[in-house]
Parts: C-alpha cells; structure tokens; sequence
C-alpha cells in the first residue's frame, strides 16, 4: 500500500508542478487531497456480492485558497485516477465510472477535507473478455461474477454453469479467479481451481464443461 501512495504522490506532485503555492496555502493541497482520498476509500470499504466494494462518487470539501474562477477540472480528473488506481491495486469494486467534485468551503476547518460519496451504477470501459462457448463477455468491473443467474455480472446461461459460478478480478497487476462452491466446479487450463489461481493471457477457464478463454484488452 505504501508503494502505492507514493507513486500516486509523485503524480500530483508533477501535476502542481508550476502553480503557485499560494492557490492551496490551507495546506490541503493536490498531494494532501490525494492521501486524504487513499485514506478515506480504505474507511469506507465495504462487503458486496462479489466482494470488497468503494464509492465511486465523490463531493470533496476542503478550505481551498483558490479563485472564484480558478479552473478544478485538472485535479478533478487526477483525483479520480487515484481513486481509480487504488481500487484496482487493492482489488475493490467500483459500481461505475468515478467522478470527483472538488469544492472549496470555508466552513471546513483548515488542514481536513469532507468527503460525500455514492454508488452509482454506469457503464466502465472494458478490460478483458471471455471467449468461448459460442460467446463473447467483456469484463468491465474490477470484481465480477461469472454466472447463469441473471444476478451475475456475466451471464452464461448454459445447465453446466452455476448460478455463481467463479469470481475473476484485477488486484494490482494480477487478475485471479476463484470457484464459489459451484456444482461442477472451477478448471484453469485443465487443472482444478481450489483457491484463488492467477489468469494470464490465453489461459481456459473451463465451468463444469464449458471452456471460456481469458484476453486481456
């Protein structure tokens, strides 16, 4: 996790780069704003369907020295990239596209933000699919279900599959799957999945007889 925040730090280190200090002289800067951010998602997860899960809405509060007409569309747009990372580094769930509002409120006491957020459903660009059984599923979600039910976030509806059958998810630079106690059990490249297994470019995923092969995008 620390390697992490630096990386993010050095980030929005390079995005202030060339601004005035006096636009953020509250002491909640880009850099600060950002922590704030990583630390306030780590409070806020919590336990979905297919696992950990974090807003993906965010109204910040803070003391901003800055203009009326002073443009937050950059910083904006960094901080939901720290949100988005930190969600895929640590293998959470966002319900849909991030947006990150940044307001500047005096009534904020100086040095700390205030954070409203939300789940809102909507559609993520994909970063994977699943090829096989005479269909295509892309993988938008950073946790998604493989299932029948039509409760799952892909839908395979063949007898062979499992209401919910396996969960596949990115965490870091790893995307992994996991059988959930499905009849006919869970196979990556002809191998039982007993635990969480790493998938590669390539890899079968079979569910009972049906054989899915994973592409990343």
């Amino acid at each position: 996790m620390a390697g992490l925040v630096r990386t993010l730090e050095r980030r929005l280190e390079r995005f202030v780069e060339g601004l005035s200090a006096a636009l953020f002289r509250s002491g909640v800067g880009p850099v600060e704003l950002g922590d704030r951010l990583v630390r306030e998602a780590d409070l806020l997860v919590s336990e979905g369907p297919t696992g950990p899960a974090i807003p993906n809405v965010w109204v910040v509060r803070a003391p901003l020295d800055v203009p009326a007409d002073y443009d937050l569309d950059p910083l904006r747009r960094e901080l939901a990239y720290v949100i988005n990372e930190t969600a895929r580094t640590r293998g959470w769930r966002l319900e849909g596209p991030t947006r990150v509002a940044v307001l500047a409120d005096e009534s904020v006491p100086r040095g700390t933000i205030r954070a409203d957020t939300s789940f809102e459903p909507g559609e993520l660009p994909p970063w994977a699919e699943l090829v096989g059984a005479g269909g295509r599923w892309q993988l938008r979600h950073n946790r998604e279900a493989i299932g029948r039910s039509m409760e799952a976030d892909i839908v395979i509806s063949n007898p062979e599959v499992s209401r919910r059958h396996v969960l596949i998810w990115r965490e870091g630079e790893d995307v992994l799957i996991a059988d959930l106690d499905s009849a006919n059990g869970t196979t990556l490249n002809g191998a039982d999945v007993e635990h969480p297994e790493t998938v590669v470019a390539g890899d079968l995923i079979g569910l009972g007889l049906v054989t899915v092969s994973y592409r990343p995008l």
